[in-house]
């Protein structure tokens, strides 16, 4: 399967204190299993101001919590990364490749939704327990 190119405009943000503060529009190009922001889409990733680690990503979906209308987020153990774009369809073709991209390196997460609300706890085992369990990979 060949990997998304994803390259773009996005809006990106950061939690301080709980809050979303600074949006701030960069370009982004997918280099490997980086995502690379930039000033710029004419800056080189030697250029990048950061970049996200796209194989320590759990989950990437659609969220609310950051105000704005097509806004989606990534989640890694350590950190949440919110981003957001100026339609549905722009939303929709970050969310899709990168959903792609993050299956494809074999996270053993539930990947393409926000995690659904779980069933009661069996005895002795933790909802922590359950979403760590492996996603059997396709052939």
């Amino acid at each position: 399967m060949a990997m998304p190119e994803l390259h773009g405009w996005l809006e990106k943000t950061k939690k301080i204190k709980g809050r979303l503060v600074n949006w701030k529009k960069r370009y982004f190009k997918r280099n490997g299993s980086r995502l690379f922001y930039l000033k710029s889409e004419n800056d080189t990733i030697d250029e990048a101001l950061g970049f996200i680690d796209l194989k320590l990503v759990l989950t990437a979906h659609p969220t609310m919590e950051a105000g704005k209308p097509y806004a989606f987020q990534l989640n890694t153990q350590s950190r949440v990364w919110y981003l957001a774009t100026q339609d549905e369809e722009t939303m929709m073709y970050w969310i899709t490749g990168l959903v792609t991209i993050i299956k494809t390196w074999g996270s053993d997460q539930q990947l393409a939704e926000p995690p659904a609300p779980t069933a009661p706890k069996a005895p002795g085992v933790s909802s922590r327990m359950k979403r760590a369990l492996p996603v059997p990979k396709r052939k």
